[in-house]
């Protein structure tokens, strides 16, 4: 038996449009508005707010190391109790940059950090 009391009568607006710019996360890429980057597969994705300028951190497994990619340079200081073990800007083109760290106990994860590093470009 079905209820139409539960089937509503018009489309949600939330479902009408987006709130913000799209972000494409598949098994190991991350794809945002300002920049593309291969990510350690396995590795969760944590992703910036609609309107917010674009960030993102991935975080391994046991949530003891960070890798954060962010347009805004203050958007990277989501940890300052964890010791910083890499941390440069990126330029991408033109007036393009992003800011990268990686956020871990050692440089055991510096291998993964390079090699997104230099997977970064613009979408």
């Amino acid at each position: 038996m079905l209820n139409p009391a539960c089937i509503p009568a018009e489309e949600p607006a939330q479902l009408a449009a987006t709130p913000g710019p799209p972000v494409i996360v598949t098994y190991n890429t991350y794809t945002s508005q300002a920049f593309q980057t291969w990510y350690p597969p396995d590795w969760r994705v944590v992703s910036s707010a609609a309107f917010a300028e674009p960030w993102v951190v991935f975080a391994n497994a046991d949530d003891s190391a960070f890798i954060v990619v962010a347009t805004n340079p203050d958007d990277i200081q989501i940890m300052p109790e964890h010791p910083r073990q890499a941390q440069e800007r990126i330029r991408l083109s033109g007036d393009t940059q992003v800011i990268a760290a990686l956020i871990a106990p050692d440089a055991t994860y510096l291998p993964l950090y390079t090699r997104l590093i230099k997977s970064l470009q613009l979408p």
